[in-house]
């Protein structure tokens, strides 16, 4: 069983449509297609993607996520799947094309699709793990 340290905040973060814990060491910033968290080292990311569903269903989404990170040269991408932790996400693993970790989840509310994707650096699992889980547990939607 993995013991993680306590993360240590730097601050809250506003985005628009939630607010979420930033911790010492990392890195907000916000595109218009994207919101995201990056370790200072860039070892680890999260992204939160927030956009309208374009009149397409959850499944339609998740199949075109895959199609388009087969494409990309992404690997060992796992069957989409509810995810028993979450609140209604669906969720796959695969690797990047740097060997990179990557994890994705993905729902749908109202006419809007949200997506956290988490990539970590292969060697800094374990390092990121216990502040990623921190900081998506201080996510609150507005």
């Amino acid at each position: 069983m993995a013991v993680f340290a306590a993360a240590s905040f730097a601050g809250v973060q506003d985005f628009g449509k939630f607010t979420i814990d930033v911790p010492e060491g990392w890195t907000a910033a916000q595109s218009n297609a994207a919101s995201a968290v990056t370790r200072d080292d860039n070892m680890a990311q999260v992204t939160f993607t927030i956009s309208d569903t374009e009149g397409k269903s959850l499944n339609e989404i998740i199949d075109m996520l895959v199609t388009a990170y087969k494409a990309n040269g992404f690997t060992d991408i796992t069957t989409p799947e509810p995810d028993k932790d979450s609140e209604g996400y669906y969720s796959f693993n695969s690797v990047n094309p740097y060997g990179a970790a990557c994890i994705e989840y993905v729902k749908v509310v109202d006419d809007e699709v949200r997506m956290i994707s988490i990539v970590i650096a292969k060697g800094h699992e374990e390092d990121s793990a216990g502040v990623i889980q921190e900081m998506l547990d201080s996510v609150k939607m507005k």
